[in-house]
């Protein structure tokens, strides 16, 4: 058995968050699935579970979400894109992967890491 993290209140990925320089944001939420796995079997459920979870990370004061999960970068970017305008109910969070946020800690730049130019990076990040 490895138990290198609490399975019930895990806090690894907090912190590695906080190696890059970035502060951690505390959400009920952020354990939680953001619906990616359901999206081809059930869209209107996967899409409810993603913009639960987006309110919730921006109630918590966050301005970005980090994401070591494909699934979420996926669900984040390109799934609430694809949803019209006028039906998005949660505020326009940036999603970044663990891994362009390191890349920016250290010293890379956005388009380095495949982010647009136009990101900025706060020091408020929430991991999803």
């Amino acid at each position: 058995m490895v138990q290198f993290d609490n399975p019930l209140a895990p806090t690894i990925f907090e912190n590695l968050i906080s190696v890059t320089g970035a502060e951690s944001a505390d959400w009920p939420l952020r354990l939680e699935c953001c619906g990616n796995p359901l999206w081809e079997k059930n869209s209107r459920l996967s899409i409810k579970l993603m913009n639960r979870k987006l309110a919730n990370a921006a109630e918590s004061g966050a301005d970005i979400l980090v994401t070591a999960c494909t699934y979420c970068q996926l669900q984040f970017d390109k799934i609430r894109k694809k949803q019209p305008e006028k039906q998005r109910k949660v505020p326009e969070l940036e999603s970044v992967l663990y891994i362009q946020l390191l890349g920016i800690s250290m010293g890379m730049n956005a388009e380095q890491v495949g982010l647009s130019s136009g990101i900025s990076l706060h020091p408020q990040i929430t991991p999803a």
